[in-house]
């Protein structure tokens, strides 16, 4: 179970579309809007990509740099229909 839980998902890959989304409609590329993160620009395509997974600090910067509110990046989600399914209980 921790396994999956470490490696990214879905979840990751929606988040990482919205920061992109965001990104691109401030008209930054990722070297500029990693500056304004505090990171690179691999790390910003990492996050994009969803092979990094945005932790609630990052969240939480990219809320001030984006101007949205966190759920922003979770808008869409649904009520877990495309979602990666709960963690089976063994």
């Amino acid at each position: 179970m921790l396994d999956r839980l470490a490696r990214p998902g879905f979840i990751d890959r929606h988040v990482g579309a919205r920061i992109k989304a965001q990104r691109e409609a401030l008209g930054m590329t990722p070297a500029e809007f990693g500056a304004r993160l505090g990171c690179d620009a691999g790390m910003v395509l990492d996050y994009e990509s969803g092979r990094l997974r945005a932790g609630a600090m990052t969240l939480l910067t990219l809320t001030q740099v984006c101007g949205v509110g966190v759920g922003y990046f979770l808008s869409g989600l649904g009520g877990g229909s495309e979602a990666d399914p709960p963690p089976s209980r063994h």
